[in-house]
């Protein structure tokens, strides 16, 4: 069993019959078995049977697993070929020979498409809690769909909805699908996207979602206490000069003080 790629969205599977001395019997067709090697749903989604005299078949517009018809081989056909399968999907195929007992053991092979950039963004992005100067987001990962190959990063940009700048941008691992915005300024308003990148690039942004951070907490300032309060209309003032220096008195609402100048 052959398995090859002829387009991101198509895959071509060929063969050749079983050794007639093992048939046991009269071949009377081929079925084959293809499902996502990995992903969300791993399970067999379509089993193709096809004529005797076929050794290869065409997988064809595979986007909605339910809709396939069981496909009949051409008269001395020797492959087959998948078409709109998920870009960038390893595949894994599963032929068998039948004759008028039963199916005969399974010839098995793997295969991936081409990856591609995705088609489209994370999902589900959400602000989980923010303080004065941090936030926390999380977002869902793309569709399986949508992917088209494996998601090995993603891209974040935020920005102030004031501040005329350009984004700031940064990037997180995959399979991570959170991350922690630091360095915010308080009581601000800022615009969050997120992208995934492939092997071939990124795809589209997501569209931008807000987050505020809090406003800082406003803690009581204690007076000074080498400052005295100011004279008031009420106060009374004296002096005495003793020698060299002269000893001041306030009297006011706030109680004595006294100061002593430097001469």
């Amino acid at each position: 069993v052959r398995c090859s790629s002829p387009s991101s969205t198509s895959i071509l599977v060929s063969w050749q019959p079983p050794p007639a001395e093992s048939r046991n019997g009269i071949i009377t067709k081929y079925t084959i078995q293809y499902a996502v090697a990995a992903g969300e749903d791993v399970a067999p989604r379509q089993t193709a049977r096809a004529p005797p005299e076929s050794s290869r078949f065409l997988l064809e517009n595979l986007n909605k697993w339910t809709e396939y018809p069981t496909v009949d081989f051409p008269e001395r056909e020797n492959h087959y070929t998948i078409n709109k399968i998920h870009r960038g999907a390893p595949y894994v195929f599963l032929l068998s020979a039948q004759n008028r007992v039963g199916f005969g053991a399974e010839a098995v092979r793997e295969v991936a498409t081409p990856e591609d950039r995705p088609a489209s963004y994370p999902r589900s992005i959400r602000v989980e809690s923010a303080s004065a100067t941090s936030a926390l987001l999380s977002w869902q990962p793309l569709p399986l769909a949508e992917r088209n190959g494996r998601i090995i990063k993603y891209g974040l940009q935020y920005k102030d909805i004031n501040n005329p700048q350009s984004p700031t941008e940064f990037i997180v691992m995959a399979p991570q699908s959170s991350t922690t915005l630091d360095g915010l300024n308080p009581d601000t308003i800022y615009d969050v996207k997120v992208c995934a990148f492939t092997s071939k690039g990124s795809g589209p942004y997501s569209p931008s979602v807000q987050l505020r951070t809090q406003p800082l907490k406003q803690g009581r300032i204690p007076p000074h206490p080498c400052v005295p309060p100011l004279p008031s209309k009420d106060s009374k003032i004296s002096a005495v000069l003793l020698g060299s220096s002269v000893f001041m008195t306030l009297l006011s609402r706030y109680g004595t003080i006294r100061a002593i100048p430097s001469v």
